[in-house]
């Protein structure tokens, strides 16, 4: 990974720690796992949270956090348990959903967690901690009064060719609440006087 980030091949890693890299001429590129310390959610916290949605044998969705303010558009961080280590790279993609629930958009690039650690390295019982902060839409028109987001794990690996409307992609879904498609539903919001708000 770092290679793509770093064309200098002159340039390694000094050290890394919790997602920052400090970079050195003469030493060698291989990330240490304490980088991945911002992807892993405090386990103690998150391990006993009920299972809101599970994707297929190997993820379960059990928790969501909401970032909002006025210059950017509402942002969702989501808590996955890894049951089982995943056999692929799998795609999380965020759709935004209308009032009625009805699919708008679909994120088409993967966020930064799922750059760093792609799925295949996610270890099982790890708590992993994806903050999808790439969003291509926005929902401040003034079309969008209320607004939701759901997620769904595709086999497509992040291939930015991949429809993303190609539903038999995603791995199935099971929870409370399933949307056609095999889309879990995990925010609503709405606006009001051009600031976002999770309901």
């Amino acid at each position: 990974m770092l290679g793509a980030l770093v064309l200098d091949e002159s340039l390694g890693i000094a050290a890394a720690n919790d997602g920052y890299l400090l970079l050195r001429r003469g030493v060698g590129r291989d990330l240490p796992p304490q980088f991945y310390d911002f992807l892993y959610a405090d386990a103690a916290r998150w391990q006993s949270a009920p299972e809101m949605a599970r994707f297929g044998d190997e993820l379960s969705l059990v928790g969501v956090e909401s970032h909002t303010n006025r210059e950017a558009e509402p942002q969702v961080t989501l808590y996955f348990r890894v049951l089982r280590q995943p056999a692929a790279d799998y795609f999380l993609r965020l759709y935004l959903l209308d009032e009625n629930d009805v699919p708008q958009g679909a994120t088409i690039f993967r966020q930064p967690a799922l750059v760093w650690l792609p799925t295949s390295k996610w270890e099982t019982g790890k708590i992993i901690r994806v903050r999808f902060n790439t969003l291509p839409w926005w929902t401040g028109d003034g079309k969008h009064r209320r607004f939701g987001y759901a997620v769904a794990v595709a086999r497509d690996g992040g291939n930015p060719q991949a429809d993303p409307w190609d539903e038999s992609l995603r791995l199935p879904a099971t929870g409370a609440r399933v949307l056609p498609g095999n889309l879990v539903p995990v925010q609503k919001f709405y606006r009001l006087a051009g600031m976002a708000y999770a309901e």
